[in-house]
């Protein structure tokens, strides 16, 4: 009897840890602890004093839903705790892959920052006239194509916009379309071959807000961007034509989070030009973009 009492207190030793209660919030406990051993899926029992001056367990139960350095927090499950409360952890069989997502406690009001490869659909249409005399053929050309991007993204979640997050962007713009005319009014009039080929460094700022928060986050933003031409080539414009650029965009994502730290973002973008003219009457990007990121 006395080696199984020895045993049991053993194993109790190592399976249970004193810990406090730091805070209380709603059903929302914050602790703090000094071993290392503390795990998602962990019991919490709220510890107090009997009439002869012992310590027991009351009927008070949490579970640890989140554990980072040396605090961890729980949601209550039975009962309520006092900040202050002396407490004790107690190692159960409930695994981390158990723990239900719900009882995850993820955090919206990190510092983010992310990279992430870029589908860009382009559309570019243009007036052009062939050099037949006395009256010179017009026509609007049609050009398309499908290019590939990078982008940084780096989202504050400012204090003073409550329900806004503000999004600053960097990225790598390719503008590669072709498209086919009727007659030879291409490249100096020389060829029916027309396009137009830009590498843009785009600079953007947006506004977003989030529409719908849980393990994945839905989202929409509205802002702008400028683009800076860092190489160029037509045969469908003029090259000294082809100066900033800029545009109004509309976005449309959703980030997959893995933990507070990791998260998969993708989005959806249109972008309508600013500097479209009578002589190049549309101007059109749509983006899709997915990547990995990083909170801070």
């Amino acid at each position: 009897m006395r080696l199984i009492i020895f045993f049991s207190l053993t194993l109790l030793t190592q399976l249970c840890y004193a810990a406090k209660i730091d805070q209380v919030k709603g059903d929302k406990i914050l602790i703090s602890f000094t071993t290392e051993n503390v795990a998602i899926g962990d019991s919490i029992y709220a510890l107090q004093e009997t009439v002869d001056s012992k310590t027991t367990e009351d009927e008070s139960f949490a579970l640890i839903t989140q554990v980072r350095n040396k605090q961890a927090v729980a949601k209550i499950q039975i009962g309520k705790f006092n900040v202050g409360q002396n407490i004790t952890i107690q190692r159960t069989s409930k695994s981390k892959k158990n723990l239900q997502v719900e009882n995850v406690i993820y955090r919206y009001d990190l510092f983010k920052i992310s990279v992430l490869g870029k589908i860009l659909a382009n559309t570019i249409s243009t007036k052009q006239a062939d050099d037949s005399q006395p009256y010179p053929q017009t026509e609007t050309v049609d050009m398309s194509g499908i290019n590939f991007g990078l982008a940084t993204v780096a989202e504050y979640p400012a204090p003073w916009l409550k329900l806004l997050t503000l999004r600053g962007i960097l990225s790598y713009d390719p503008v590669l379309v072709k498209g086919s005319a009727l007659n030879n009014s291409c490249d100096a009039k020389k060829s029916k071959d027309c396009n137009v080929n830009i590498h843009y460094l785009s600079f953007g700022a947006q506004a977003r807000y989030d529409f719908f928060k849980t393990k994945s986050v839905f989202w929409g933003a509205l802002g702008g961007t400028m683009k800076i031409p860092i190489s160029k080539s037509s045969s469908a414009l003029q090259e000294d034509d082809i100066r900033l650029a800029n545009s109004i965009v509309i976005s449309l994502g959703v980030d997959f989070i893995v933990n507070n730290k990791i998260f998969y973002p993708m989005s959806f973008e249109y972008h309508s030009s600013l500097n479209k003219s009578d002589t190049v009457p549309t101007i059109n990007q749509i983006t899709f973009q997915g990547g990995y990121g990083w909170q801070f």
